[in-house]
């Protein structure tokens, strides 16, 4: 069978206030002071940046759960992420497969209190029609994280889906916040990204990962079904399944 051309998503994000759950970045809020206050004019421009957002005090920016990416790879429904932080630098870049609430409930024990903003993310996904991925690696400091940066559908060699499998390419970047200088706090930065279907869900994932040197590093990851417990359980655990490959 002639397997087709790769179609690429870039899933950038441009700052770290500017993020969205979807794979694009969201529009930055437009809010308005409320008090009116202005020197009279009827367009009421003025200097000040409203439009500022708040967080839930671990850096997680929040995110709007309706936002949408404009263009999908077959087979992809919608594409939703979002970004979290641990304290505890991991070993090595790391992803793992999240396909039913006991899967979300052992992640949140292995990494501790997250943000309301993840912990709604994860709640408000069908595991029917969806899975989550999660990406996670290394941050230097405060001012890196984890990005998506493609996504895409690859068909295997047989005529049925078993061997297809979601392609992810992520990257621990900089991301600019505006300010000169950012914290030195070395800790882990992940991105959960969720994957919802046209047909059944995909249990076969490929991760690149590149590191914050630079490295690129493959983690591949298979579940027979959405109810195979058995071969999930290293699928968000220690990383096992991990291979590092030069860049």
């Amino acid at each position: 069978m002639t397997r087709p051309s790769r179609r690429s998503l870039l899933c950038g994000t441009a700052s770290m206030i500017a993020l969205s759950a979807g794979c694009v970045a969201d529009d930055p809020g437009n809010a308005s002071n409320g008090d009116g206050g202005g020197d009279g004019g009827g367009d009421g421009g003025g200097d000040g940046d409203g439009g500022n957002e708040t967080d839930d005090g671990d850096g997680a920016p929040e995110t709007d759960p309706d936002d949408e990416i404009g263009d999908l790879p077959d087979g992809l429904a919608d594409c939703e992420t979002q970004p979290y932080y641990y304290p505890e630098p991991v070993e090595s870049p790391d992803a793992g497969l999240i396909l039913d609430q006991n899967d979300a409930n052992d992640w949140f024990a292995d990494r501790g209190t997250q943000s309301d903003a993840v912990t709604q993310f994860v709640d408000e996904t069908d595991f029917e029609t969806s899975i989550i991925v999660a990406l996670e690696a290394t941050g230097p400091n405060l001012c890196y994280e984890m990005t998506l940066e493609e996504i895409d559908i690859d068909e295997g060699d047989s005529e049925t889906e078993d061997d297809d499998e979601l392609a992810l390419d992520a990257a621990v970047r900089e991301v600019p916040d505006g300010n000169d200088m950012c914290g030195q706090q070395v800790r882990t930065v992940g991105r959960l990204v969720r994957a919802t279907f046209e047909a059944e869900p995909l249990t076969r994932i490929s991760a690149t990962i590149v590191d914050k040197d630079g490295q690129e590093h493959g983690i591949g990851i298979a579940s027979e079904s959405s109810s195979a417990s058995a071969s999930k359980e290293s699928s968000y655990g220690s990383g096992s399944d991990s291979q590092s490959v030069d860049s």
